[in-house]
């Protein structure tokens, strides 16, 4: 019998069934980084308003498609302060006109450097509460100042801790007040919490300014002794305060801080007067707007009609 010699097979047969599996893999991965893709932009698109495509292209001039727009950017903040006047007299309501961050970075200026550091971590959260609350920000901030000098561990003698230095026996009264009625043992541990005791004491605050009737000096002072001692001072009328370094204490840090506002606000137009369309607008001789720095003599600048005069005659 003849013996047969082994047949090759053709080498075609082996370069397609290569090529077979290494396009079909890559077309599968390709569609699926496409169904990726897909997804992300569509997600992308939903949470900002524009295409994902139309972001990357943003600088340039030559694409088509949704136009990108600033919805994303987070807007200003405002705070909306409710009191016309606070403590001693300054004017809370105008404090709404400033940015929120911009009204902490003035307040920060005025803090003095050694407590920078910790009061600018805590600033933001007490002017919060204080807003909530429809408190002078600025009131709370010096009674902080003056009880913690802004630490957050502080502790007296007699068991007042914190920032706001309260004593648990209050939180555990206030609790009931706030309608979150706690224990004493967990009063005690929520005290030593830095936003928690913040937000007690600005409530405190509130509470006390309301038993006076709006007497910035008696909640002031029985913040710091006890509005107990201060009613039987008053029932047996005895002197509130003439002797209080507490009283003065508080009172120095906030005019340490509202001095240089004030002047700050002095220079700054209210809304109402940006809306005047008869007469030039008047700004005083150190206005940041004035770029050019042009020269008024004083009297000019006391007495905007005399100025509108002058200009009227083209004296400007």
């Amino acid at each position: 019998m003849k013996k047969l010699s082994p047949v090759s097979l053709p080498q075609q047969g082996r370069h397609a069934h290569i090529v077979k599996n290494a396009i079909v893999p890559i077309c599968g991965w390709g569609v699926i980084v496409s169904l990726i893709l897909t997804g992300f932009t569509n997600l992308y698109s939903m949470k900002y308003g524009t295409h994902i495509l139309s972001f990357i292209k943003h600088r340039s001039d030559s694409f088509h498609g949704p136009v990108p727009h600033k919805g994303f950017q987070k807007a200003p903040e405002f705070y909306s302060f409710g009191e016309e006047y606070g403590f001693q007299d300054f004017p809370v309501k105008r404090l709404n006109e400033f940015e929120s961050s911009e009204l902490h970075n003035l307040v920060m200026t005025y803090i003095p450097r050694r407590m920078k550091k910790r009061a600018k971590e805590y600033i933001p959260t007490l002017f919060k509460f204080a807003q909530k609350m429809n408190v002078d920000p600025l009131w709370a901030l010096s009674i902080m100042w003056t009880e913690s000098h802004f630490r957050p561990n502080a502790k007296s003698y007699v068991n007042a801790t914190g920032l706001m230095q309260i004593m648990p026996g209050t939180v555990h009264f206030l609790s009931h007040k706030m309608n979150r009625p706690m224990g004493p043992k967990l009063a005690y541990k929520l005290v030593r919490d830095p936003v928690f005791n913040m937000e007690v004491g600005v409530y405190y605050l509130d509470y006390l300014l309301k038993q006076f009737d709006g007497d910035y000096k008696l909640a002031t002072i029985s913040y710091n002794m006890g509005p107990a001692r201060v009613r039987k001072r008053l029932r047996y009328g005895l002197p509130v305060g003439q002797k209080n370094l507490y009283w003065d204490k508080v009172r120095r840090h906030h005019n340490h801080i509202t001095r240089k506002l004030n002047a700050v606000l002095r220079i700054t137009p209210h809304p109402y007067q940006l809306t005047y369309v008869s007469l030039p607008k008047y700004w005083p001789l150190n206005h940041p707007a004035l770029k050019e720095g042009r020269q008024y003599d004083l009297a000019e600048r006391q007495s905007p009609e005399k100025r509108y005069l002058k200009s009227t005659q083209g004296v400007f």
